[in-house]
């Protein structure tokens, strides 16, 4: 066959190969530019996240994303605690939640020798939650289980013991990073526990 003969279709070849790689490279364009738009969104949210305070003079600024969800959009109206870093969609929230409030601070605020205590903001679920952890347990009642999946089981301050509830030994390492005597607590739960072992055994 003569070369000239297959010119027409090197050029219908060449032209859907260039077609197919302009494709390819609209595409690999597209992925790129809304990685890139989404990264620099979310730089843009961390600089512009609002600041909360852990001491007089320590400012942090807000995580930019809602801790619920994961989502870093629409954060205009989220609640942002008032003692650590996460912020929360309202929608991602019950109305429990979203009424929840600190408790004042007697030594912040006021005027030397009494008055009104310094106002009190919003604080999320995971602090609400380390503080009834932190303060509120009248007593630890029992164990059970181990290793990561080892439970106290407690009675809140104020309630019967109709209202007992079981808590994971996680949960409660985590409070006692903010209420130090909570560890001491459970260490004297497991002792007493260990005597009162030894007692039967022996």
């Amino acid at each position: 066959m003569n070369p000239r003969d297959w010119q027409p279709l090197q050029l219908i070849i060449s032209f859907l190969v260039a077609q197919w790689l302009a494709l390819l490279l609209l595409v690999a364009g597209n992925i790129i530019i809304r990685h890139l738009t989404a990264e620099i969104t979310c730089r843009i949210a961390t600089l512009q996240a609002p600041l909360y305070r852990t001491s007089v003079s320590h400012l942090v600024p807000q995580n930019a994303y809602c801790e619920a969800c994961g989502g870093f959009d629409d954060l205009g109206a989220a609640l942002r605690c008032s003692t650590c870093p996460h912020q929360y969609h309202p929608d991602c929230l019950t109305p429990e939640q979203r009424a929840q409030r600190a408790e004042p601070d007697p030594s912040a605020g006021g005027h030397r020798g009494g008055g009104a205590r310094a106002p009190t903001g919003w604080v999320c679920p995971r602090c609400t939650r380390r503080t009834q952890l932190g303060k509120y347990i009248d007593k630890i009642l029992a164990s059970r289980g181990g290793g990561a999946a080892k439970e106290y089981r407690l009675k809140w301050v104020g309630l019967s013991y109709l209202h007992t509830e079981w808590v994971k030994l996680s949960e409660l390492e985590e409070a006692a990073t903010a209420y130090p005597g909570l560890r001491r607590r459970l260490a004297v739960f497991e002792a007493k526990q260990k005597e009162a072992a030894q007692v039967r055994t022996g």
